[in-house]
């Protein structure tokens, strides 16, 4: 019996969710790659560039694996021209709450998107770094923001008076 490759698997996987009819029937048919972003993260991230009307899903998968490769990728792929790519990107950098993420995170809060902008504020609490306060308090001062995004607006907020009294 011939078994598949890890390109073979994540092609198969991309093959199923193409015959999806329906949301419902696209997230049942995304097991199969989720499993291969969980066991082939590598390939999983050539397959991003090899398949761009695929990129949402295979970036949502590896949004969930934590290993050097894919921070890596999506270190690369916080400024994609995707939003959700973007979005994906800081949720997955989010656990890494080292010094070198804290410039991506700087720039996710002036991201245009309030879902990363969201996503960069669950990441930098419990960061203590000037470039953050600067960003925080640019975000609270945007009338848009205060406007269109309420709840973040008001986690921005707070964030900014945790950051003045240290």
């Amino acid at each position: 019996m011939l078994t598949m490759n890890p390109h073979e698997k994540i092609e198969k996987a991309i093959e199923i969710i193409s015959t999806a009819k329906n949301r419902w029937d696209y997230e049942d048919k995304q097991g199969a790659l989720w499993d291969a972003a969980q066991k082939y993260p590598k390939e999983m991230v050539e397959c991003f560039y090899k398949h761009p009307d695929h990129q949402l899903s295979i970036a949502w998968c590896l949004a969930h694996v934590k290993n050097r490769i894919v921070k890596d990728f999506f270190i690369k792929e916080a400024r994609n021209k995707n939003q959700y790519v973007r979005w994906y990107a800081i949720i997955n950098l989010r656990k890494n709450k080292s010094q070198d993420m804290i410039e991506i995170f700087v720039q996710a809060l002036k991201d245009r998107s309030s879902l990363v902008k969201g996503e960069a504020l669950k990441a930098v609490k419990n960061i203590k770094d000037m470039r953050i306060e600067k960003a925080l308090l640019h975000l609270v001062n945007l009338k848009s923001f205060k406007k269109n995004s309420p709840g973040y607006y008001n986690e921005a907020k707070k964030l900014l008076k945790f950051y003045q009294h240290i």
